[in-house]
């Protein structure tokens, strides 16, 4: 496995801030303390000062994609985060059938006041993202981790 030297880059950080602004409640910031670091197009939060010189695996929490000139929130951001620390989110019971069509990778029906980036929870405890657009919220759960049935 190849390891790559990961270097400040404005461009995918300002993209990175701008779904920030959008997307994460102001007290969101007192958890993502560090600074960006981007890794061909993957951004990550770093929390040590400098990491010039040294090899890592990982440079910290991986916060997502730029992908044509958009950012594009990592799963793992999505369950680092809690309710309090997002704009917009949707609450699913656990024996909802909402969250099981979730689960297998399917839209679902949402509050269409909802737009963009939504942290999908189950019983108030985060396990993904979608995306909202006029009451659909479109699912953006790891292809990898969906249920079949």
């Amino acid at each position: 496995m190849e390891r790559r030297k990961g270097r400040k880059d404005s461009g995918k950080d300002l993209l990175f801030q701008r779904f920030a602004k959008e997307s994460l409640a102001p007290c969101a910031g007192e958890r993502l303390q560090g600074h960006v670091l981007s890794f061909s197009d993957e951004l990550y939060l770093c929390p040590l000062p400098d990491l010039t010189g040294l090899k890592v695996l990982r440079a910290g929490l991986d916060l997502g994609t730029v992908k044509k000139e958009r950012f594009e929130p990592s799963h793992a951001l999505a369950l680092f985060l809690a309710e309090s620390d997002v704009l917009q989110s949707i609450n699913l019971p656990a024996d909802s059938s909402d969250i099981a069509g979730y689960l297998h990778g399917e839209s679902i029906s949402c509050d269409p006041s909802l737009s963009g980036w939504v942290l999908v929870l189950v019983d108030h405890y985060s396990i993904g993202w979608g995306k909202a657009s006029g009451g659909v919220l479109k699912n953006h759960y790891p292809k990898g981790l969906r249920k079949q049935y």
